[in-house]
């Protein structure tokens, strides 16, 4: 047998919280799930956000006081809530609405650099050292970041905080360029491209020609990536 914590009433001032917020309430189950206060007891109400680990669940300690256990939590991935009434527990649920809904708005981006990096490669020359790059060699890397730089303003509809994005990494390489090694220059060069794309949201029919502006801008003194088809 369940153990009664939300009430029908209850769960339509939840769906109106969701609505509000502008979940749709079909992305949500109610679940039960064994109490996280009272072992061997019935199980307790869970309302789960589909296809996630994302979670708030009603539940009731052994002095029949409500609590809240939901992920994502604002300290840690989950946390607890001694809510005691129902008033409370719904402001906590009203919160968990707002960390959710943040969560879901933004993506990953260590998720988003995974899908990008199996494209990314450089083919170090053999017996290759770390060696500071010549005044003649700091003016083409120069040269290229600013080819770069005009060709992905002029091939790409950026808005002005992207155009910002841009520059302020093209700069960065430039300057890294005077003070790295050019093995480490090279890695971070990598690194630099594949934070821009993710940075820029390029969305996938675009990201080859990024890589391949990239490849022809660099071309003469970094074996880049392959051109992706």
């Amino acid at each position: 047998m369940d153990l009664l914590i939300v009430t029908v009433s209850q769960k339509r001032e939840i769906a109106q919280a969701l609505e509000n917020a502008g979940l749709p309430i079909s992305s949500f189950d109610w679940q039960q799930h064994p109490s996280g206060y009272q072992y061997g007891s019935p199980a307790v109400d869970r309302l789960v956000f589909k296809n996630s680990p994302y979670f708030f669940q009603f539940d009731l300690d052994s002095n029949q006081e409500l609590r809240a256990v939901f992920c994502p939590g604002d300290r840690m991935a989950t946390q607890s809530q001694h809510t005691i009434t129902w008033v409370r527990q719904f402001e906590a649920f009203n919160n968990w609405i707002n960390r959710l809904t943040s969560e879901i708005a933004e993506p990953d981006p260590w998720e988003q650099i995974k899908a990008f990096a199996p494209d990314v490669e450089i083919l170090f020359e053999t017996g290759e050292h770390n060696t500071a790059f010549s005044f003649v060699e700091v003016q083409q890397i120069i040269t290229a970041l600013d080819t770069l730089q005009l060709q992905m303003e002029s091939r790409f509809t950026l808005a002005q905080n992207q155009l910002q994005v841009l520059r302020t990494n093209i700069e960065y390489l430039k300057d890294q360029a005077k003070k790295q090694g050019r093995i480490n220059w090279k890695q971070i060069l990598i690194g630099t491209l594949v934070t821009l794309a993710v940075k820029l949201a390029l969305p996938p029919e675009i990201r080859p020609i990024f890589w391949n502006l990239a490849q022809e801008s660099f071309r003469a003194f970094v074996k880049l990536l392959p051109v992706l088809q």
